[in-house]
């Protein structure tokens, strides 16, 4: 009996200890899955925030442009189409209507090197004139795609990339067209995008931003720094230059990606270590930076810890 006895006791303690081997391993395998998992997870969703918050800005900042545009355009197409009926009416020759056209336009400054072109397209696709522009002038410029695509849309924004004679690369511009219907005319007042930021209200970027987005909050905030390390929106330190400390420069060396550093600046969380997902607008020499506090990082992981201990009591049972 007494034989019996401790063979059922040696029975019982094997059974707990292998119980305790199978929670265990159940324990780490689901605790390693579940933690990988939700990292993934939580990582997917910063670089994401951070892509959408970059989208929002571009489209902000197009929108600001594409309005500015349309505002300088559309008084100065009245002359033209009173110039028009002027040379239509017999009042003024064919090339006297083309030289009073450019004269007009020139004399207006788009920016540094922004300008109005206006293409003849009476004899389109196959020869598209440009009768104002300030390095075509006079030329054909039907063989190139960019001028094909203009002389189609006729009306309304594109955006394309131009280089004119003597610049070394093709610059991304955007242009708001307008079609002189009668004379067949489409006459476009055009920007490069590397231009944009002395046309943007930043004011306006500001609080579309944080009305989104929010400001700062206890999880972490956003902002936009320039290559040259001032933070053109941020929700303490706008207009301030912070180029000196190691984590901006290391956002504005890499343009796109992930750090961790200690916040610097003021504001909520002065001191504590931070996760910052960020992506670059480079026509602007801006980047866009999202960040969660670490604490919040880790509370969001460890908050989960206790699935793993379920699933394991559940697998033995």
């Amino acid at each position: 009996m007494f034989k019996n006895l401790l063979l059922k006791t040696k029975i019982t303690v094997f059974f707990i200890l292998l119980n305790l081997i199978i929670f265990s391993i159940l324990f780490g395998v689901s605790f390693f899955v579940l933690n990988t998992t939700l990292k993934s997870y939580l990582e997917g969703n910063l670089e994401k925030e951070n892509k959408n918050l970059r989208m929002f800005v571009e489209k902000i900042v197009d929108g600001n442009v594409k309005d500015y545009l349309k505002r300088i355009m559309e008084p100065n197409v009245k002359f033209l189409e009173r110039l028009y009926e002027n040379y239509k009416n017999g009042k003024i020759k064919k090339q006297d209507f083309i030289e009073k056209m450019r004269d007009f336009l020139f004399i207006q400054k788009i920016g540094e090197d922004g300008y109005y072109y206006v293409l003849d397209i009476s004899k389109s696709p196959d020869e598209i004139i440009a009768i104002v522009h300030p390095k075509l002038q006079g030329k054909n410029l039907a063989s190139d795609k960019t001028i094909q695509r203009i002389a189609t849309k006729k009306n309304g924004y594109i955006e394309y990339e131009w280089k004119n004679p003597g610049e070394k690369k093709p610059r991304k511009k955007i242009a708001y067209l307008y079609y002189l219907e009668e004379a067949k005319l489409v006459i476009g007042i055009s920007l490069y995008k590397e231009e944009f930021i002395s046309f943007i209200n930043l004011e306006d970027v500001r609080e579309l931003l944080f009305d989104f987005f929010g400001k700062e909050s206890e999880k972490g905030n956003s902002f936009i720094v320039d290559y040259e390390g001032n933070f053109v929106i941020h929700p303490t330190s706008t207009g301030k230059n912070f180029s000196h400390l190691p984590h901006i420069a290391k956002i504005i060396e890499k343009g796109k990606g992930r750090i961790t550093y200690k916040q610097a600046t003021e504001g909520k969380g002065k001191g504590l270590k931070k996760i910052a997902y960020f992506s670059e607008m480079p026509d602007l020499k801006w980047i866009v930076v999202t960040t969660i506090f670490e604490d919040e990082y880790n509370r969001l992981i460890h908050k989960a810890n206790f699935l793993p201990i379920v699933i394991s009591l559940v697998g033995i049972l």
